[in-house]
């Protein structure tokens, strides 16, 4: 995965803060994988030196603002060609041919003040 990240046709290489684009990229599917749902849960990791020494990061993981203001960078197209790709080499990786997507529509209906209402 280290090479192909690397070699994606990423906008403006590198960043200001030294955190290249790939290794945003990379944080970010690495905290999706662990179970972070959004930026915020994703920076809650950083501070991992395990992950940090097993992706070679130099800085750890990026920090919630650093996400946050990364992928507005791409567009809707640039975006497509870019996780296109990366999700066409990640599955034939895998050795997947097909993929079912199955969607639950399931609403959950609370009145009131319960608890867990947000």
């Amino acid at each position: 995965m280290f090479d192909k990240l690397r070699n994606l046709p990423l906008q403006n290489p590198g960043s200001a803060i030294g955190v290249e684009h790939y290794e945003i990229i990379e944080s970010f599917i690495m905290s999706v994988i662990l179970g972070a749902g959004n930026c915020n849960n994703a920076s809650q990791i950083s501070y991992d030196e395990v992950l940090k020494e097993i992706f070679q990061w130099k800085r750890g993981m990026p920090s919630q603002s650093t996400l946050s203001r990364f992928f507005p960078k791409y567009d809707h197209d640039s975006s497509d060609m870019i996780f296109s790709d990366l999700l066409s080499w990640w599955f034939k990786e895998m050795g997947q041919n097909n993929l079912t997507l199955d969607i639950d529509s399931t609403v959950i209906t609370r009145y009131g003040n319960q608890e867990g209402a947000g």
